[in-house]
């Protein structure tokens, strides 16, 4: 019995439809929405991802952005990351980057300490501020959910559940909420040693039950 022949039209069809798929989970809707854009606080300060270099200008544009603090490594040959220093100089844009942070938010608490410090001057300057790292959620999660906690009197559980919503799926394990937990502490001694007021000093536990 001879099978028929697929017709050339649906079998482009399909293979359009699965490059497309293959393309939106290999990240390319990145070029159409910058990745995991957040407010932090409205009108002032702002999260993210790396946002793709066709999306950048604008979005900076848009926020009217003074400041860009940068808490992903530089990789060296990320064309969005290496497209983003020249952007923000020809905008004009402060950055201010490190590269002493890893991807799963842990690191070299100095570089928070310097990074927080950077932020409220910002913020208390009226300046406009983007937060960002690579995926968005790990190192800017650290960051922003101290500042929401010390600085906005959020509880660890309002933080934590801000934290899982700039997440595509729950994290595996704890050492995330665990480096936040273990170096809250320090972070406010080193902060209030250089003179910041610390209106919310005794955070609660950040993190799931049981989280150290």
């Amino acid at each position: 019995m001879r099978l028929p022949r697929p017709r050339p039209a649906l079998v482009v069809t399909g293979l359009l439809v699965a490059g497309t798929v293959i393309w939106l989970l290999d990240g390319g809707h990145r070029m159409f929405r910058p990745k995991r854009l957040g407010v932090v606080e409205e009108g002032r300060i702002w999260r993210a991802g790396q946002i793709h270099r066709r999306l950048l200008p604008d979005v900076l544009r848009e926020h009217d952005i003074d400041v860009v603090i940068d808490l992903a490594r530089d990789e060296g040959d990320d064309a969005d990351e290496m497209a983003e220093r020249q952007i923000l100089d020809r905008l004009g844009v402060e950055r201010l980057g490190f590269e002493d942070l890893g991807g799963d938010g842990t690191g070299n608490l100095e570089s928070y300490v310097t990074a927080m410090r950077r932020l409220l001057d910002a913020r208390d300057a009226g300046q406009h501020v983007l937060v960002h790292c690579a995926g968005g959620s790990e190192r800017t999660g650290a960051l922003v959910a101290w500042y929401r906690m010390l600085f906005e009197g959020w509880s660890g559980d309002q933080a934590w559940d801000e934290y899982l919503s700039y997440r595509s799926k729950p994290p595996k394990d704890d050492v995330h909420p665990t480096y936040v937990n273990g170096h809250t502490d320090e972070l406010v001694r080193r902060l209030e040693a250089e003179g910041v007021a610390i209106p919310h000093p005794h955070p609660g536990r950040f993190g799931p039950a049981g989280a150290k």
